[in-house]
């Protein structure tokens, strides 16, 4: 038998019709069972022992059914049994954070929670000062370990690692340490002004060091190589300072969550870290997730198999109705939605995408440009080509949007497309001849798209910059990896290049004869909605190196007719600032509306500014995705010397950057566009679309299982690049049936100038 009363901390309010409504420091609730606020009146005045309670309602309500509601009052924190020492402070604060409530001490005397606090990376007085201030706690006991970790391990205690920085070596070895042997462990860092506590790493339900270091040393990969060339065994050290305030704030944050622990709680800490920035007052966490391929805790092996081990069902796609919102293109969700389903994938300590930043470079009447930076995998190396963000994974990626939601979404996307095609080493791959493969494999040769006479100039190539580089030829007998890619069009899979499907490939692998780039890849909020995003990119590059590399001259777009306020305000607002604005109309056989809008400047007889694409269906999103792109390559583009000569030249020697005058301008009317709800039926359309060409549409997916936000890399052999790929037959079969070009013309009268963007 118990009698209770209503707890410390708990005011109750009638609400006027015979209910009430329960005040706590967490706000309002209220209680509307019957029951209960007949309880909470009884109780109030004073008849609070169960048994009478039951007794006097047993005309009303069953015994058992009383009883039952006392227990989920109690476990509601409403009332409490007098027989707690409701004084205890202590009691109030544990039971008030672990969300429950108990009829006796949260904690046995008997069984306190041992820690173990150690120093990692070398002594220092601010492990003593941290287990110090522990040891105040009346339910922790702590033990401090001068000598090293790996004396008289006690399985049941908590391990404390002070560090100095999460990069120092020796932490990975301790963890490695721990996950083998099973132990419950805490990373602090004390010092600098941002401070850090967690993840507390529990065996078999969190993810591991080796998990937390894949995220720090790919966001840190310039201090983590700078470390692996010194080879000293430390940090460079670069938090430091402290106060006596400082400690004992993180002092009394860890202290909170493990005592959780000691109460038989879960801590916020478990999976997750917690920084503390002293300068902007900022309290941040950073969930890490236990990643399927991680070598360590993961249960994903090396990803090698047979080729009789192809994937036995099809890739599986499903219908996706497109949501009304849209801006920036068809989406199932709106931008909003995407960021708060992905924001755990924005950290600089456990997430693959360490921040997004608003840049004030472009006019605002483009709308907003958003910076991503990213995990790099190739870490402590800084390769040329990491000038060019689309020829490989650079670490950094823009986004654009008309509102700052859809900008921030834009960049996220663009940041998880590139993070997800980098090489992790887990991924299906067969090592076999494409001689050995037959029909089942595409060769690098057709996907890559050059002709035989750059491969012969490859090194002339080579100097023209980044985008132009021209790797070895292959020869059909030597072995390379090949990965499975379904084909859509021929409803089988089939086995393109490993080198080509994921950056930084090893070489041996055929990473020396095939380099994968961005084109084709795209991230949506499902995988038939980056379909669609990779698909439209591959027809944008396909009908810009038709323009660029013969030099075409394309009709205008004339931008009143779209009806459109936002392409309408970027046309006034570059008038104002004295430049020129011409939307090309670029739309090839394949018919869906490609347009470039290229800017100019009025003095010096006009001089090339800058550039922006786009594609879709519908011609409104292609245009307004168009202008745009423009704001956010806003003095993007690449300036190596070659492109320079061309971007500074005056416009008298490139005509075909000016609409032919010749040519009627292209209205809204003039562009078909079927607007469809669903995503699977698109891709459905995109598929006949390219199969009455003869051109076969194949797609990987990308997708990371440790992020799970949706990746696609759409492959289209025979599809031109916008890149100087020249040889693929559309390249001149196309221009030479639609009347663009003369029948003799040859790879000779190419526009030698590498596309730039």
């Amino acid at each position: 038998m118990g009698t209770f009363k209503i707890k410390e901390g708990v005011v109750p309010i009638p609400d006027g019709n015979g209910r009430w409504v329960l005040l706590d420091e967490r706000g309002p609730g209220r209680i509307s069972s019957p029951l209960s606020s007949e309880l909470i009146s009884m109780i109030r005045r004073g008849l609070g022992d169960e048994d009478d309670l039951a007794a006097a309602l047993e005309n009303r309500f069953p015994p058992e059914e009383v009883y039952f509601t006392l227990i989920n009052l109690e476990k509601q924190g409403v009332i409490v049994q007098e027989s707690v020492q409701q004084g205890n402070q202590a009691y109030l604060f544990l039971t008030r954070i672990l969300g429950r409530e108990r009829s006796g001490p949260p904690l046995s005397p008997l069984s306190p929670l041992v820690l173990r606090v150690f120093a990692i990376g070398g002594t220092d007085s601010s492990v003593d000062a941290l287990a110090a201030s522990l040891s105040r706690s009346d339910v922790l006991t702590v033990e401090r370990l001068p000598d090293g970790y790996r004396k008289e391990i006690r399985a049941d205690a908590v391990y404390v690692a002070v560090i100095p920085d999460a990069l120092e070596p020796e932490l990975e070895a301790f963890g490695l340490f721990a996950q083998k042997r099973e132990l419950r462990w805490v990373i602090v860092k004390p010092k600098g002004v941002v401070q850090q506590i967690g993840p507390l790493f529990l065996p078999g339900e969190t993810g591991c060091v080796a998990c937390l270091l894949d995220r720090i040393r790919g966001h840190r990969r310039l201090e983590w190589g700078k470390i692996l060339k010194e080879g000293n065994g430390q940090s460079l050290r670069l938090s430091v300072g402290q106060t006596v305030f400082s400690l004992e704030t993180v002092a009394g944050l860890l202290a909170g969550e493990l005592e959780k622990l000691a109460a038989g709680g879960t801590s916020e800490l478990a999976g997750s870290a917690l920084t503390l920035d002293f300068q902007n007052l900022r309290l941040d966490r950073h969930p890490l997730p236990k990643r399927p391929q991680c070598p360590v805790c993961g249960t994903r092996t090396l990803g090698t198999f047979s080729i009789d081990a192809l994937p036995k069902e099809p890739l599986q796609l499903q219908s996706r109705i497109k949501a009304d919102y849209r801006d920036g293109g068809e989406r199932i969700c709106s931008a909003v939605e995407t960021l708060e389903k992905y924001a755990c994938l924005i950290s600089p300590i456990t997430g693959v995408v360490s921040q997004l930043t608003l840049l004030k470079k472009s006019p605002p009447c483009f709308g907003h440009v958003v910076r991503s930076d990213w995990i790099v995998r190739k870490a402590g190396k800084v390769l040329q080509e990491e000038q060019n963000s689309r020829l490989t994974a650079t670490g950094f990626s823009t986004g654009k949007g008309r509102t700052v939601p859809q900008a921030k979404a834009s960049a996220l996307g663009e940041a998880i497309e590139r993070y997800s095609s980098q090489y992790e080493g887990y991924e299906p791959c067969v090592r076999a001849s494409f001689a050995e493969l037959g029909d089942l494999a595409i060769s690098p040769v057709d996907l890559m798209g050059f002709s035989q006479q750059q491969y012969r100039d490859r090194t002339t190539w080579r100097q023209w910059g980044n985008t132009a580089y021209v790797p070895d030829p292959y020869d059909a007998r030597r072995p390379i990896d090949w990965t499975p890619a379904w084909s859509l069009t021929q409803h089988r899979w089939r086995l393109i290049p490993s080198a080509f499907a994921y950056y930084f490939y090893p070489q041996e692998g055929g990473g020396d004869i095939c380099r994968s780039c961005s084109n084709g890849v795209a991230a949506g909020n499902c995988l038939e909605e980056a379909i669609m995003q990779g698909f439209f990119e591959l027809i944008e590059r396909d009908a810009t190196a038709m323009w660029w590399y013969h030099k075409l001259r394309r009709p205008a777009v004339d931008l009143h007719s779209f009806d459109s306020p936002f392409a309408a305000a970027v046309d006034a607002a570059m008038d104002e600032m004295g430049m020129r604005l011409e939307v090309l109309d670029l739309t090839n056989d394949l018919g869906l509306p490609v347009f470039s809008a290229i800017l100019f400047t009025r003095q010096e007889g006009g001089r090339f500014h800058s550039i922006g694409l786009g594609c879709h269906h519908d011609p409104l999103i292609a245009l307004e995705r168009t202008l745009s792109e423009l704001g956010q390559c806003w003095g993007l583009a690449d300036r190596d010397k070659y492109s320079l000569q061309f971007q500074d030249a005056p416009l008298s020697r490139e005509h075909f950057l000016q609409a032919a005058p010749l040519l009627a301008r292209k209205s809204f009317s003039d562009f078909s566009g079927k607007q469809q709800k669903d995503f699977l039926t698109d891709i459905d359309e995109a598929v006949r679309l390219l199969g009455a060409r003869g051109l076969e549409m194949l797609v990987l997916d990308l997708t990371r299982p440790d992020i799970r936000f949706p990746v696609a890399r759409v492959i289209v052999p025979g599809l031109l690049h916008f890149w100087p790929r020249f040889g693929c037959r559309r390249l001149f079969e196309v221009p030479k049936a639609s009347g663009w070009i003369d029948e003799g013309a040859d790879e000779e009268s190419l526009n030698p100038v590498p596309f730039f963007l």
